[in-house]
């Protein structure tokens, strides 16, 4: 969006086109740097638990046991061979 902005392609910012000669694009930048700098950090976690949820909507698309064990004891700081245990249980 910000490249877009930029080369002024106006598609995503219509109200802009109206005010087309008293924009300051600079400022505009820097908000939507800001906005998605935020949106990064606050959804960090949800690309960590990607596979975890992946195997919960469906536990039996799950290749590697022990790693899925490893990586949710690390996230929810637990004994891996207790997790690989519960997983072993619910398939």
């Amino acid at each position: 969006m910000i490249d877009q902005l930029k080369r002024m392609e106006l598609k995503h910012f219509p109200s802009f086109k109206a005010r087309i000669l008293q924009l300051n694009y600079d400022t505009y930048e820097a908000e939507l740097s800001n906005i998605l700098g935020q949106y990064e950090m606050r959804f960090y976690d949800c690309s960590k638990l990607a596979n975890i949820a992946s195997f919960m909507s469906y536990p039996f698309s799950c290749k590697n046991i022990k790693e899925l064990a490893t990586e949710i004891a690390s996230q929810f700081n637990m004994n891996s061979c207790s997790v690989e245990n519960e997983l072993v249980q619910i398939i």
